[in-house]
């Protein structure tokens, strides 16, 4: 029993003259070329659309790192200090922070020093240079010390921009006020604009 032909066997038997090989031959060439342009165009395609993805990005994290410079904030660091004859005692208040879309230092370095003072009262209360009532009550809280008129007491807001090398003070008045005792109580009652005053009988 002989074997089995294969279909290669049989294709190669009907290719009888060396004619018939090569139009064969062209035939599988052709298609070759033809499939070969077919893949060169695919990975055409596939490379331009990988370069298009990564320009995209790269315009998208421009345009990220463009606005986040463009839209920065800086924050004013304030401190207030108390100066007397006998040296000074700084302590720290509230920061606040300022914005811009553009030239963020150089509003900064205008706005942190054009906002002290209205920052200061937004906390401590409306009466500054002179210190009176509950603004200077508020601030003798603050330092947690009697300061009397012989004390020859100054305050001043002291001031930081962040990452702009701007830095500075400004002086707010001088500060006043006896510091009271009530049994296990302890208040200040304030020396409105550090004037020459007597202890009230009742602050021990």
């Amino acid at each position: 029993m002989g074997e089995r032909r294969s279909q290669d066997d049989l294709i190669l038997a009907e290719l009888t003259t060396p004619t018939d090989i090569k139009v064969a031959i062209g035939s599988c060439s052709s298609q070759f070329d033809r499939r070969s342009a077919t893949g060169r165009r695919l990975l055409h395609q596939v490379v331009t659309a990988i370069n298009m993805l990564r320009r995209s990005a790269f315009v998208l994290v421009v345009v990220t790192l463009v606005l986040h410079m463009a839209s920065a904030k800086r924050t004013c660091f304030t401190s207030l200090r108390l100066k007397t004859n006998s040296g000074f005692v700084e302590k720290d208040i509230p920061d606040f922070e300022i914005s811009s879309f553009l030239g963020i230092c150089s509003k900064a370095k205008k706005d942190c020093p054009g906002r002290l003072l209205e920052h200061v009262r937004n906390i401590f209360g409306p009466d500054v240079n002179p210190m009176a009532g509950s603004t200077a009550r508020n601030m003798c809280k603050l330092f947690d010390r009697e300061i009397l008129p012989t004390d020859d007491p100054d305050v001043d807001v002291f001031y930081k921009v962040s990452n702009c090398g701007n830095e500075g003070y400004m002086g707010i008045g001088k500060l006043c006020c006896f510091k009271c005792n009530a049994g296990p109580y302890t208040f200040f009652h304030p020396i409105d604009n550090c004037a020459p005053t007597a202890r009230p009988p009742w602050c021990l």
